[in-house]
């Protein structure tokens, strides 16, 4: 079921990018030096990507429910 809700939450590279405009400076920050104010979406693409799929983990694990059996 986790991944199938991880495929259907698409996100495309152009709202990826914007994304990375945004918050361009917050990825700057986080990056432990590996990206500069000239750092170019290219450059950024796997850090932004990444935060992106966390995001995707967090919010679905905060919108489901896990049963355990004991």
């Amino acid at each position: 079921m986790l991944l199938r809700e991880l495929t259907e939450r698409s996100i495309s590279e152009e709202q990826a990018q914007a994304f990375w405009e945004k918050y361009k400076a917050s990825f700057q920050a986080s990056s432990k030096g590996k990206l500069t104010a000239d750092s170019d979406w290219e450059a950024a693409k796997t850090f932004v990507w990444r935060e992106l799929r966390q995001r995707t983990y967090r919010a679905l694990f905060e919108q489901s429910r896990i049963a355990r059996r004991f």
